[in-house]
C-alpha cells in the first residue's frame, strides 16, 4: 500500500516538473491520426507533391507535435518556400524537451541555418512632416516601421497612411536572400515644392497646315490642267491647220481655253496658299503663350474663286 502511494507521488512530481507534457500529451486517437497523416505526407513528398505533403504533415503535427513530425514538416515547407514558418518549426524542435531527440535537434539546427540564409527581409521607412503618426501594412497586415521584417519570397503590397492624408502604395517582389528597404513619403513634405518653369505657349499652327494643304492641292490641279490644256491646244491647232478654226471646232477651242483658265486659277490658288502658309509659320510661331488674351488676334483663312480672279482672304 505504501509502495503504491509512493509511486503515485513520484508520478505527480514528474507531471509537476514537466507540466507541458501533461497538458500537451496527445490521446491514443490523436497519435494514430498523426501517424497516418505523417505516413501520407512522407509518401507525397517522395512523389514530389510538396504542397499536398505539407498539408498532410501539418495535420500530423497538429495532432501530435513530436520532434520527428515537426522536422519533416519543416523540410516540406522549405520545398514550397515557406521559409519563415519552417524556421519557426526548426526553433521548436531545437527547444523541445522530448526525450531522445538529440539527433533531431542537431538536424533542425543545421536546417535552420540553411533556411535563415534564404529568408528575405523588408524594412519600411517613412518620411514627411507627419511621419511619426504613420501606420503601415504589408499585404493587409500591420507592419512595424524601421525594423527588418522576415517574409517568404513573393509579391507584396506596402501601404502607408498618416492622418487624413492620401494613402501611399508600393508594390514589390522579394527574392530569396534579398534585403530590401522601402521608404514611403507620407503627409506634407518638409521641403517646398519645386516651381514649374514658364514656357511660351506658341500660336496655333492649324491654319498654316490648312493653307499648306490647299496650296498643295491647287498646285497639283494646276499642273494637271496645264497638261490637259497643252495637249488640247495641240490637237486643236492640228485640226484647224492654222490660226483660224472653222465653226464646227468652236467647242474644241473653248475646251482648250477652259483647261488653260482652270490651270491658271489653280496655280494662283496654290501659290497664294503656300505663300500664306509660310507667312503664318513664321509669325504664329513667334506668338507668346503669356500674352494677354485681348492682345491675341484670331487667325482665319478662306480661299476663294470668283469671276474676276482667285486668291486667299483672311485675318492674320
Amino acid at each position: 500500500m505504501i509502495a503504491r502511494r509512493l509511486l503515485m507521488l513520484l508520478l505527480c512530481l514528474g507531471f509537476i516538473a514537466h507540466p507541458s507534457w501533461a497538458e500537451a500529451a496527445p490521446s491514443a486517437k490523436e497519435k494514430a491520426t498523426a501517424k497516418t497523416a505523417w505516413t501520407l505526407g512522407k509518401r507525397l513528398a517522395l512523389q514530389g507533391k510538396h504542397e499536398e505533403a505539407a498539408g498532410a504533415l501539418r495535420e500530423a503535427v497538429k495532432n501530435d507535435p513530436k520532434v520527428q513530425y515537426q522536422l519533416d514538416f519543416a523540410r516540406s515547407l522549405v520545398k514550397i518556400k515557406s521559409f519563415v514558418e519552417a524556421s519557426e518549426l526548426a526553433d521548436a524542435v531545437i527547444a523541445s524537451q522530448e526525450p531522445n531527440a538529440q539527433r533531431a535537434k542537431q538536424v533542425a539546427a543545421q536546417l535552420k541555418k540553411d533556411i535563415d540564409a534564404r529568408i528575405p527581409t523588408l524594412k519600411i521607412e517613412v518620411s514627411g512632416a507627419e511621419a511619426s503618426a504613420a501606420s503601415v501594412t504589408v499585404n493587409g497586415e500591420t507592419a512595424e516601421i524601421g525594423k527588418a521584417l522576415r517574409f517568404d519570397p513573393g509579391s507584396y503590397t506596402v501601404r502607408g497612411r498618416t492622418g487624413s492624408q492620401p494613402e501611399v502604395t508600393e508594390r514589390l517582389e522579394l527574392a530569396e536572400s534579398e534585403h530590401r528597404t522601402v521608404t514611403l513619403s507620407l503627409g506634407k513634405s518638409t521641403e517646398p515644392a519645386p516651381t514649374e518653369p514658364k514656357t511660351s505657349g506658341g500660336g496655333n499652327m492649324a491654319p498654316a497646315a490648312v493653307l499648306y494643304a490647299v496650296g498643295g492641292v491647287g498646285l497639283v490641279i494646276g499642273a494637271v490642267m496645264g497638261v490637259l490644256a497643252f495637249n488640247k491646244t495641240g490637237e486643236v491647232e492640228e485640226l484647224c491647220g492654222g490660226t483660224v478654226c472653222p465653226p464646227e471646232l468652236a467647242d474644241e477651242v473653248a475646251l482648250a481655253q477652259d483647261y488653260g483658265t482652270a490651270s491658271t486659277v489653280a496655280f494662283a490658288i496654290g501659290g497664294l496658299g503656300v505663300a500664306a502658309a509660310i507667312i503664318l509659320t513664321f509669325t504664329v510661331g513667334l506668338d507668346s503663350g503669356d500674352a494677354p488674351a485681348a492682345e491675341k488676334k484670331e487667325v482665319s483663312v478662306t480661299p476663294y474663286i470668283g469671276p474676276l480672279g482667285a486668291g486667299v482672304r483672311g485675318t492674320f
